[in-house]
């Protein structure tokens, strides 16, 4: 089982460059990892007041009582709003160092949790667990060792001034 992830891994390694810079609707340039984070904070967090707003429409013409506190703090509280504190944390360890919770090393046990969200929970409209495992998945490419691009001397004095931004 994990052969096909491994297969998977040194594939998107060909592609994805871990500092590569992407627009983002939030911060400006950042990290792949970065706007997939962003996509799942917002499916947690939308989907939480969206279940709020049918929470209230239930509760209009129905006595209160302890169904709606079930609702407020398992299907609100537990399902999505405290995923999306942890998807949140796992956002600012990807803008900033925060130790070592910005380690590599959390890949696997980050696309168990996003599997674990996916298949007991499912908040976030099923897109905030799958911004998880995608981002678990980048951050394992980025365990991946890449060699150095290596140029001949001749092709590093023929450089112009245009040609800097592709170092």
């Amino acid at each position: 089982m994990l052969v096909p992830v491994l297969d998977l891994v040194a594939a998107a390694s060909t592609w994805y460059s871990p500092r590569k810079w992407v627009p983002s609707i939030v911060y400006g340039p950042c990290t792949a990892r970065v706007v997939v984070l962003q996509v799942g904070a917002w499916a947690y967090l939308v989907a939480a007041c969206e279940i709020f707003v049918h929470l209230l429409i239930a509760q209009a013409d129905a006595a209160f009582g302890y169904e709606f506190w079930v609702a407020l703090l398992v299907v609100i509280g537990i399902a999505n709003l405290v995923p999306w504190l942890v998807v949140v944390l796992i956002w600012r360890a990807a803008i900033d160092d925060l130790g070592c919770l910005s380690s590599h090393w959390w890949a696997l046990p980050q696309c168990a949790l996003g599997f674990a969200k996916l298949l007991v929970l499912g908040g976030g409209f099923y897109l905030g667990p799958a911004a998880v495992i995608v981002d678990s998945f980048l951050r394992m490419v980025e365990l991946v060792p890449t060699p150095p691009v290596q140029r001949r001397p001749e092709e590093k004095v023929a450089l112009g001034l245009s040609d800097l931004s592709e170092l």
